[in-house]
């Protein structure tokens, strides 16, 4: 009964931390300051963070990312959309399945992929996923619960960066999220 409890308690204090910052980045108070970051650095630090949540569902989480690779972001809304993006990576992956984030230089961008061989997701449940007027929530293959809010809080940041998200997704076969963001300030 504690540990239901516990949970509840949890996904309640994760409901309220994602609707406040979301809340404030709709007022524009969280502050915008980017600069050049090497994005390796920024995926291993965020990678650190669900290694247990892998290691528990026996998910091999990889990352092809070069350490020559820096763009031009907000340290702290990277982290959040990296964290956001391997979050729902792990939460939709089966046991045993695997995660791979590789990044490729573009001309004037670099686009960072983070792929799964989980669930999977339908066009509606993209659309849902990334439309505020709609609560959109979906447990993972372990039950757990996010908020619905991750995928447009990082919509709104990437956007900021003047940057861009795809969706690639088969149910049944996983998905492939694509973000692309500048690698320099003159985009």
């Amino acid at each position: 009964m504690a540990t239901g409890i516990n949970r509840q308690a949890n996904n309640i204090y994760q409901l309220l931390e994602s609707l406040l910052q979301w809340s404030r980045a709709q007022m524009n108070k969280i502050p915008f300051a980017p600069g050049m970051l090497n994005l390796e650095d920024a995926v291993i630090q965020a990678v650190v963070v669900f290694k247990p949540a892998c290691e528990k569902k026996g998910i091999n989480i990889i990352h092809n990312v070069s350490h020559d690779i820096n763009i031009f972001a907000d340290a702290n809304m990277l982290d959040t959309i990296l964290r956001n993006l391997i979050s729902n990576a792990v939460k939709f992956t089966n046991k045993k399945g695997s995660i791979t984030i590789t990044a490729t230089e573009m001309i004037r961008f670099v686009e960072i992929s983070v792929s799964d061989t989980g669930i999977g997701m339908s066009k509606e449940d993209i659309q849902n996923a990334l439309d505020v007027s709609k609560h959109h929530t979906t447990p993972g293959t372990n039950q757990e619960r996010g908020t619905g809010l991750g995928l447009i809080i990082i919509k709104d940041f990437i956007e900021k960066h003047n940057g861009r998200l795809t969706f690639s997704s088969k149910v049944g076969q996983g998905t492939t999220i694509k973000v692309l963001l500048p690698k320099d300030k003159y985009f």
